[in-house]
């Protein structure tokens, strides 16, 4: 994340992690929920969680990195420089 400019969220599994990450100016929407067993849910906009039967815990935030284990979950942002927020003008696009 300090070498990628520009708007990204990510998405990143292995048979022991659930990694997702969104680029620090925030462009692109990524939140997190988890289901009434207990399963960990991603998705960039909440009302998919919502499609899947989970509740929405928490919009990720810009720059930040999170990893769910079974140790729980880490939330990590030491990795890049404060960045000032910014949107893009795509998310406020609506047909008329």
């Amino acid at each position: 994340m300090d070498t990628l400019d520009g708007a990204y969220s990510l998405v990143l599994m292995s048979p022991q992690k659930l990694m997702c990450a969104r680029d620090p100016y925030g462009f692109r929407p990524l939140c997190f929920g988890k289901t009434k067993d207990g399963v960990i849910v991603i998705a960039s906009e909440s009302c998919a969680l919502k499609a899947v039967g989970a509740e929405f815990i928490r919009d990720v935030e810009p720059g930040e990195i999170l990893v769910f284990s079974k140790d729980g979950m880490k939330s990590r942002k030491e990795h890049c420089g404060k960045q000032s927020k910014r949107l893009c003008i795509f998310e406020y696009c609506s047909v008329q």
